[in-house]
């Protein structure tokens, strides 16, 4: 009797009865599935964005699959991350299942929800640009900026070969950020440029009006010590 009493201190999670009628339209794995009900449980215990290793501990799974199982369904427009401030005051990042329920009630009056997006990416693709980010970067991403990737995949819909190629722009620049690098490609849309081939042009451009202006400072420089003879041309 006493251990029951000290589960219902514990609290419960209620669940919809919409999430089991509906389950067979969400294309959730039951890994999946498993992980958003704990997140469901979690968000009324403040879980932060960062504590993967208490999700991989208490599920008993390695980093590398609640990573993987995470970046599946914020692709899929399950899960996103929200500032929320601690009783302190201070603004931490929390998960927010609010897209799921909001693809939940879709259902009722679309009949389906809208979990891919046309031309979105594999989650074998999503995997290999975040590995040459993390490569470039020297570290692991972290789960905002893992968000700022899919938003560029998602929601803004860039190629990766453009991605990587913004990337590669930044590493040139010794500017590894995810915020300079979302400004290249925030530049390259106000151009209309899409594909790495129009972006590959246009940095082309930039290189050599940059190396068409050092050139001429380089001649300006070179004739400001020569004396110069000035011809009187005019006939007395």
């Amino acid at each position: 009797m006493t251990e029951i009493y000290d589960w219902l201190k514990e609290g419960f999670t209620a669940v919809p009865n919409r999430f089991f009628q509906q389950f067979y339209r969400l294309d959730l794995s039951s890994d999946e599935a498993l992980l958003l009900l704990y997140i469901l449980s979690a968000s009324r215990q403040n879980m932060v964005a960062d504590d993967m290793q208490r999700i991989g501990r208490q599920l008993g799974w390695s980093h590398e699959t609640v990573f993987q199982h995470l970046n599946s369904l914020m692709s899929k427009n399950y899960l996103t991350i929200e500032l929320v401030p601690d009783e302190t005051g201070k603004q931490r990042d929390h998960y927010s299942l609010r897209p799921f329920f909001e693809q939940l009630d879709a259902l009722d009056k679309h009949g389906k929800t809208d979990t891919t997006q046309k031309n979105a990416p594999d989650y074998k693709q999503r995997s290999e640009l975040i590995q040459h980010f993390e490569e470039e970067f020297g570290r692991s991403l972290t789960q905002m900026e893992l968000e700022q990737i899919n938003q560029w995949l998602l929601d803004d819909q860039y190629d990766i070969a453009v991605i990587l190629l913004a990337l590669k722009e930044a590493v040139i620049h010794q500017a590894l950020s995810l915020k300079y690098i979302d400004t290249i490609l925030l530049n390259w849309e106000k151009r209309n440029i899409r594909t790495v081939q129009e972006a590959q042009a246009e940095i082309n451009r930039r290189n050599q009006r940059r190396q068409g202006g050092f050139q001429a400072n380089q001649t300006t420089d070179a004739y400001q010590n020569v004396d110069i003879p000035i011809i009187n041309w005019s006939h007395d």
